[in-house]
């Protein structure tokens, strides 16, 4: 009789913790799913909203920005708009950034210059490394793209 007491909270037990991983996986594979960009976010490096380009000078900076951000395995993002929705340069720019999934690796490497034509202003997103020679060239690179454009 204790035996099979004792077998009846074991199994209610087993029953208990594999309901409890199978939601912990439930849980842990939807916060997974929401970490994915969708397709239709998921933007090129060079994004001209504000239609300051031609076709072909687009092609031309977009092509060179992939070739950088293969070569620095981090993203060059270069975004044109004419207003900021009421943001700041640089909230926009870090929005603009999280939101469309732009970064490589882990650590989400990469840097945006984003030109406003409404306010006449330039917001840089930091790389998030910005200790390294990396993050110190990305800068320099982005700096030098805005010269171009502005």
């Amino acid at each position: 009789m204790n035996r099979t007491r004792s077998n009846r909270r074991i199994l209610l037990l087993c029953t208990l913790l594999v309901c409890l991983v199978s939601m912990l996986m439930i849980r842990f594979s939807a916060a997974a799913e929401e970490n994915v960009i969708p397709e239709t976010r998921q933007l090129p490096r060079l994004v001209d909203r504000a239609d300051l380009l031609s076709e072909l000078e687009e092609e031309e900076l977009e092509a060179r920005l992939d070739e950088i951000s293969e070569r620095q395995q981090a993203d060059v993002v270069v975004v044109t708009v004419n207003g900021l929705d009421g943001k700041s340069a640089q909230d926009y720019a870090d929005d603009f950034y999280d939101y469309n999934g732009y970064g490589i690796g882990t650590d989400k490497s990469g840097i945006l210059l984003l030109v406003s034509m409404e306010a006449r202003e330039t917001g840089i997103l930091r790389p998030r490394d910005s200790g390294s020679e990396r993050s110190r060239m990305l800068v320099l690179i982005t700096y030098r793209i805005s010269s171009c454009l502005i």
